[in-house]
């Protein structure tokens, strides 16, 4: 990356020197001094010194902020990763043994079933809710809780 860096630093310099002795000629023409290969060499030397210390300087400056940047988006990834592990652990295991539970019902007593149903659309349809926000109001927190707790009780 540095060599990069300092390939374009001196890119740039030879750019910014260009346009210097350029725009010095055109406003002194052939009396400038900056037409002397000797003085455009030392001109551009200079121009290159600056703008590399310039690019050091940048680089020190922001390099903290990129970095913290760097470290946060890591962090969310990874935390995203977990949960995101861990909902296809559960979901798939809570939802199937659910559906079991109410395949067995649907014809011993068909007024459970359709209350489990229910009660299984509710914790579907707050999961889906809660993924969309980051704060849940208590009250749904309680609702979902009873709903869940119901699978245990019957």
């Amino acid at each position: 990356m540095y060599a990069r860096v300092f390939g374009v630093a001196l890119l740039v310099a030879a750019v910014q020197t260009f346009l210097v002795i350029s725009i010095t000629w055109l406003f002194n023409g052939q009396r400038s001094a900056l037409l002397h290969p000797a003085t455009a060499l030392a001109a551009w030397l200079g121009i290159t010194a600056i703008t590399i210390l310039w690019t050091i300087f940048y680089i020190a400056l922001t390099a903290p902020r990129r970095f913290r940047e760097k470290e946060v988006h890591l962090q969310l990834a990874l935390r995203e990763a977990e949960l995101r592990a861990l909902e296809a652990q559960v979901n798939p295991h809570f939802l199937f043994n659910r559906l079991n539970s109410i395949r067995g019902l649907v014809t011993e007593n068909p007024a459970v079933a359709q209350d489990m149903i229910t009660r299984l659309a509710n914790i579907l349809r707050y999961n889906l809710r809660r993924d969309l926000m980051h704060t849940v109001p208590l009250a749904s927190e309680v609702e979902v809780v009873g709903d869940y707790l119901w699978w245990r009780t019957p």
